[in-house]
């Protein structure tokens, strides 16, 4: 089968009847076969959801994210993003094998073995590339800050492991707390941010021998 290249005009006209859609009937064009990409969609979605009197604002910024994706703006940004993940993934694989390794030296220990079983089960679940990733308010700072928070609560739960004193535990809420007010800068990063913080909170509340604080 032969595929014939989509014009910028029609596909102008495909956007612009997806717009009117929105507008004018408060129903968002489904994706199949609509020629538009996630961000433009998702910008689309914001006017249909504003019926029947959407905010200009709402309906520029649909025309500037369509914009967006015709200059290819969208395209770059996310084979940007697709290369981040892509390292990310790398040290996923490492993560994975590391915790795995570690497995054999907690026998024994049912606080570690059930630090290292949640940890490997989040591996697993953040080693998903998602079809697409929409930009949110937060920024690098958010991310590193939301790095740091974990790796002190984990740390604290580790310590909590070694010799079962309940500060340690203290410690590893404040820090959780801390980590769950930052911002994620997309909805890729959204999601890991959720998936970790349940995973925590799980780790947590099987450890902590005070059902108040859970």
């Amino acid at each position: 089968m032969r595929f014939r290249a989509v014009s910028r005009e029609a596909h102008i006209r495909r956007f612009d009847s997806a717009l009117a859609m929105a507008i004018n009937d408060g129903e968002a064009v489904a994706p199949c076969g609509s020629w538009l990409d996630g961000e433009t969609l998702f910008s689309l979605r914001k006017v249909a959801a504003a019926f029947p009197d959407p905010d200009p604002a709402l309906i520029e910024a649909a025309r500037e994210e369509f914009g967006r994706q015709l200059d290819g703006t969208h395209a770059v940004r996310r084979q940007a993003e697709w290369d981040a993940h892509a390292a990310v993934y790398e040290e996923a694989d490492r993560v994975r094998a590391e915790l795995a390794a570690a497995q054999p030296h907690t026998a024994g220990d049912l606080d570690r073995e059930l630090i290292v079983a949640q940890l490997l089960l989040m591996v697993e679940k953040l080693d998903v590339i998602p079809d697409y990733s929409l930009k949110m308010d937060g920024g690098p700072e958010d991310v590193r800050k939301f790095s740091a928070d974990v790796e002190r609560a984990l740390r604290q739960l580790m310590n909590f492991a070694d010799n079962r004193q309940e500060q340690h535990l203290d410690y590893f809420w404040d820090k959780l707390e801390s980590a769950a007010e930052c911002r994620p800068p997309s909805t890729n990063a959204a999601r890991d941010f959720e998936i970790v913080m349940a995973q925590l909170r799980s780790i947590g509340a099987c450890l902590d021998p005070r059902p108040d604080l859970r």
